[in-house]
Parts: C-alpha cells; sequence; structure tokens
C-alpha cells in the first residue's frame, strides 16, 4: 500500500470519528438542531424536507386545536 492512499484512509478515519451520530447526541444537541430545521422551514429553505414541514405544519394544528378546546 503507497503512503499516500494510507495517509488518505488515514484523514478518512479522523473525519469519521469527528462525526457524531444521531443516537450519540445529546438532547440538548437535538433541541437545537430541531430548532434550527424550524427556522429554515419557517424561511422557506430548499434543503428542508417536504415531509418535516408538513409534520410541523399538523403539530402546530394539534397545538392550535388543544389551545381552543382548552379555552372553550
Amino acid at each position: 500500500m503507497r503512503l499516500s492512499s494510507l495517509e488518505s484512509r488515514l484523514a478518512k478515519l479522523a473525519a469519521a470519528r469527528q462525526h457524531k451520530p444521531h443516537h450519540t447526541c445529546t438532547a440538548a444537541e437535538r433541541e437545537m438542531r430541531f430548532s434550527q430545521l424550524v427556522a429554515a422551514a419557517e424561511r422557506g429553505a430548499r434543503y428542508v424536507r417536504p415531509r418535516f414541514i408538513e409534520l410541523l405544519n399538523l403539530a402546530r394544528a394539534r397545538r392550535d386545536a388543544a389551545e381552543l378546546t382548552e379555552f372553550a
């Protein structure tokens, strides 16, 4: 194996170690990511999945319905 390909593999491994998979994130990190997605969806960002926007709107509708029944 050549030295350059070995260095390349080591660099990829180091980069992979720095990336934390979702299941190792803390609750605060997940909450921050969720609020970033909500803000992006409200701005109409293109990279937010349509399904996420649909679920967000459904959650808001449920919250609004709960508030209406609370005051009724």
